[in-house]
C-alpha cells in the first residue's frame, strides 16, 4: 500500500482485507499522503472511529488509534508511508523498508478468522439474516405458484402443459434464475461479503435466464457424463458400475458447482480444475459433501412427509418450494465459505 486512496474491508476486492466479522465489506477508505492521512467511512455497520470518536470523515495523524468494528489499527512513524506487504499473516500487515517510515500496524490475529468448521452453523442461520424471510416467502409465492401451475388440472388435463410451446420456455427461465441466485450468493460469500440474502436483478433473459440454465446443464452433464457413457457401453449388466460413476459424479458436482461459479466459465469445469481443488482442500470438501447429502435427503423426507400429512395440494407445494429454496442458501453458503477459507490452497481467483 502506498500513497493515494485506499479502501479497506473484509472483502477481497479490497485494497487492505481485514478478515474479521465486525468489519463491514468496503469499511472504509483510507487517503494517503505527505503527513495527515484522511479517512472516510463506507456506510459501515459498526462504524468508524479515530482515538474512540466515531467519524464520517476526518484525518489519522502519527501515533493515533483507527478502530474499525472491533480491530484496531495503529499509525506509527513519520510522514512518509514505505510499506510492504507481510504475506504470512492472515491480516495485511505492513513492515517498513527503511527507519523512520510511517506504517500501519493490524493485529495479525482477527476475531473473525474463523476456520471453515467454525463457520458452518452460521450457513444454516444465513438465510434468515435481515430480510431472508421475507425474501425466501417472496421466492416461494412465486415459484411454488409456477409448480402449482405445471400441476394443476382443468376438466382433466394438466392447464400449463396445455400449451407446451409456453410451458418449456416458462421452466427453462424459472431454472435459469434460481441457479444465477444460487451463483450469486456462491460468489458475495467467496468475496467475504456478508450482504443479507438477496434475489439477484433480471437484467435481462439471457444473462438472467438462459446462459445460467445452460451452465447449470453443462455442470449436470460433465458430472454424470461417465455414468451415462459406462450406462450406453454396458448397459444394465455393468449396473454396479454405473452407481460407483454415479456415485463419483454426485461427489464431483458441488467442486464444479464452486469452480463455475468463481471462474464464471464453462471451461472451469476441466477436470484438472475440479479434481485438483478437491484434492487440494479434502477435509473440508468431504465435510462439506456430507453435509449437501444431509441436507437433499432431509428435504425429501420433509416433502414428503408434508405431501402425506396435508390433503390439499397447494400448501404442500409451497411448504416444499421453501424447504428447496433454504436448503439452496445454505448449499451455496456453505461452497462460497469453501473458497473463502481455503482460497490459498485452491489456487484460484475470483473473477
Amino acid at each position: 500500500m502506498g500513497p493515494g486512496c485506499h479502501r479497506i474491508g473484509r472483502s477481497l476486492n479490497t485494497d487492505l482485507q481485514i478478515p474479521d466479522d465486525s468489519v463491514s465489506s468496503a469499511h472504509c477508505e483510507l487517503t494517503v499522503g505527505e503527513g495527515a492521512w484522511g479517512v472516510k467511512d463506507l456506510g459501515s455497520t459498526n462504524g468508524t472511529f479515530i482515538d474512540g470518536c466515531p467519524v464520517t470523515e476526518g484525518i489519522l495523524e502519527p501515533g493515533q488509534t483507527l478502530r474499525l468494528g472491533q480491530v484496531e489499527i495503529q499509525r506509527e512513524g513519520g510522514p512518509a508511508l514505505e510499506p510492504v506487504a507481510d504475506e504470512a499473516s492472515p491480516a495485511t500487515v505492513s513492515a517498513l523498508k527503511r527507519p523512520g517510515a510511517a506504517r500501519l500496524t493490524i493485529p495479525t490475529k482477527v476475531r473473525g478468522s474463523k476456520s471453515f468448521y467454525g463457520r458452518i452453523p452460521g450457513a444454516f442461520a444465513y438465510p434468515f439474516k435481515g430480510d431472508g424471510w421475507g425474501l425466501l416467502i417472496a421466492g416461494t409465492l412465486v415459484f411454488g405458484s409456477l409448480d402449482y401451475l405445471y400441476s394443476a388440472r382443468f376438466g382433466g388435463i394438466r392447464v400449463i402443459r396445455m400449451a407446451g410451446v409456453v410451458a418449456m420456455p416458462l421452466g427453462v427461465i424459472a431454472t435459469g434464475y434460481i441457479f444465477l441466485f444460487m451463483q450469486s450468493i456462491i460468489t458475495l460469500t467467496a468475496m467475504g461479503d456478508e450482504t443479507v440474502l438477496n434475489w439477484p436483478d433480471f437484467e435481462n433473459i439471457w444473462d438472467s435466464a438462459f446462459r445460467p440454465f445452460l451452465l447449470m446443464m453443462a455442470i449436470i452433464f460433465a458430472s454424470m457424463l461417465p455414468a451415462l457413457v459406462c450406462g450406453t457401453i454396458a448397459g444394465a449388466s455393468a449396473s454396479w458400475v454405473i452407481v460407483a460413476f454415479g456415485v463419483m459424479g454426485l461427489l464431483y458436482l458441488p467442486m464444479s458447482l464452486l469452480a463455475v461459479s468463481i471462474f464464471d466459465s464453462v471451461f472451469a469445469l476441466n477436470p484438472m480444475v475440479t479434481f485438483l481443488g478437491i484434492a487440494r482442500a479434502p477435509g473440508p470438501y468431504s465435510v462439506c459433501c456430507g453435509l449437501l447429502a444431509v441436507l437433499w435427503l432431509g428435504t425429501r423426507e420433509l416433502q414428503e412427509a408434508v405431501r402425506g400429512m396435508m390433503s390439499s395440494t397447494l400448501p404442500s407445494i409451497f411448504i416444499s418450494e421453501f424447504l428447496f429454496l433454504y436448503s439452496m442458501c445454505v448449499v451455496t453458503r456453505l461452497l462460497g465459505l469453501l473458497y473463502l477459507t481455503k482460497r490459498k490452497e485452491l489456487g484460484w481467483r475470483l473473477n
